[in-house]
């Protein structure tokens, strides 16, 4: 009998174990890339590969009290159960898109996740009075949040449907003019970014959509007609200050300026438009409009490392990482969205070509909410989430990543019954110690395929208490 592959992925890194024995105990060794893992806690039973591997057997639920800790000799550990939830990879039923803000043709468009294909509008042209939409968002409720730069709203539409509710921030709500980014803070409330000059960074509460306040002056260390933003790991406020080609950093909690954590130009830097993002691995990937470029730096110092271009790439948009660990540009002076390697920057493909005039920013309908406790300690709490309360209840198929990338007040979470889920991701260099679920509690249910991985070597233990179920076919 050949041993079963089990592909699994490490800081967006894509490894091999090979199960050697079968029996009492199986153990795991890397081939091809010679990356070591700590397995640790009991010996990966053979029934739970084998409820896997043959769909007659329905489901096996595997131990409690499974922790996830990066060993130092790993890239990351993956104990007893990884193996079994990643074996076999199912197609999923529900259908994974790319959506794209097209600023100048007041649409949203869907694109294959996996084949880049075009799959129509997602958001059609002019719904609910969109005017050069701009940034985009999946809020706590799991709607889409879209900022409309020309009506200087944010409108809200069915995250599953794309059909328009309502303009959640009604326009010129608290002076806010030329809303571009979009960001569900630490507090759960909507933070939006003003590219008018002396434009500042709004506040709306994240249920009402009421004006809360002016969370960042206009002018505060320098800030100019502010674009992309991004909380980081950190807990901290980066902005993109296009005219001065810089990334400004404030205090998370009480908008207060830090520092100019990217000065004027340095790497080369030219107006950091739309595209800012942490990548897991220790970047920070900022985009470059004028310099066509991504440039990389130190997520800790700010320090330049490098800069990642090829394919094309032409007015640099939206950065991303996809659900796939790879590296998303928009190229809006090629009108497609190109892929690279994230870890070597090397250039991949053109992910999607011909998107539209005027592409900004870019969201994965399977990119999914990060945890950030904030409400109380349920999972299904969606004040817990920076977006769509991850997995469904009873849902086989459900094809939904959890992240646990920040800190959180409330632990342990409280699983609720029937919680299906497909990936869990820690990102353990911003979290610290973190417990999902209790012994006895409601199990958590893994769809077929799934994962559960961590994206960093930094040793913080997540432990998973309530029982887990491999769902089979």
């Amino acid at each position: 009998m050949h041993s079963p592959v089990v592909a699994v992925r490490a800081r967006g890194l894509p490894f091999s174990l090979y199960c050697t024995r079968f029996r009492d105990n199986i153990t795991p060794v890397i081939a091809k890339d010679q990356h070591r893992f700590d397995i640790s806690s009991n010996p990966l039973d053979y029934l739970a590969i084998k409820s896997v591997l043959k769909p007659a057997v329905a489901k096996k639920t595997m131990k409690t009290n499974t922790t996830f800790k990066p060993g130092p000799l790993s890239r990351a550990l993956f104990p007893l159960l990884l193996g079994a939830t990643a074996i076999w990879v199912m197609p999923a039923t529900t259908r994974a898109e790319v959506l794209v803000s097209l600023f100048s043709e007041n649409r949203i468009a869907a694109f294959d996740e996996t084949t880049g294909s075009y799959l129509g509008d997602f958001v059609t042209k002019g719904s609910g009075g969109i005017s050069a939409p701009a940034g985009l968002v999946f809020g706590p409720d799991g709607n889409l949040y879209v900022a409309s730069d020309g009506s200087n709203s944010i409108l809200r539409y069915n995250g599953s449907t794309g059909a328009f509710i309502d303009a959640f921030v009604p326009s010129g709500s608290g002076g806010l003019a030329r809303p571009n980014a979009l960001e569900f803070g630490p507090d759960g409330n909507l933070y939006v970014s003003s590219s008018v000059a002396g434009g500042g960074i709004y506040r709306f509460d994240r249920t009402t959509g009421a004006f809360l306040g002016v969370f960042v002056s206009g002018g505060s260390g320098g800030l100019q007609g502010p674009n992309a933003m991004t909380f980081g790991p950190d807990q901290n406020l980066y902005v993109g200050s296009a005219p001065d080609n810089s990334v400004l950093r404030y205090n998370g909690t009480t908008g207060a300026f830090i520092n100019a954590f990217v000065p004027n130009g340095v790497g080369g830097l030219k107006a950091p438009y739309y595209g800012l993002t942490f990548d897991g691995l220790g970047h920070m990937l900022v985009g470059g409009f004028g310099s066509s470029n991504v440039v990389r730096y130190d997520a800790l110092t700010g320090t330049f490392v490098d800069s990642i271009s090829g394919g094309g790439l032409k007015g640099t948009e939206a950065v991303q990482v996809g659900p796939d660990g790879d590296l998303y540009v928009v190229s809006q002076g090629t009108q497609s969205v190109l892929r690279y390697n994230l870890s070597t920057g090397a250039f991949l493909d053109a992910f999607a070509t011909g998107i539209g005039n005027g592409a900004v920013d870019i969201l994965f309908t399977s990119e999914r909410a990060g945890w950030t406790g904030v409400s109380s300690t349920s999972w299904s709490d969606s004040g817990n989430w920076s977006g769509p309360v991850p997995g469904a209840i009873i849902d086989t198929t459900n094809t939904d990543t959890a992240i646990f990338d920040r800190n959180s007040p409330n632990s342990p979470l409280t699983v609720d019954a029937g919680r299906n889920i497909q990936n869990i991701t820690f990102d353990t260099a911003s979290v610290n110690s973190l417990t999902i679920g209790t012994v006895g509690s409601p199990s958590l249910l893994l769809t077929a395929g799934g994962t559960i991985q961590t994206t960093s070597t930094v040793v913080n233990a997540e432990t998973i208490n309530a029982p887990l179920v491999l769902e089979g076919d």
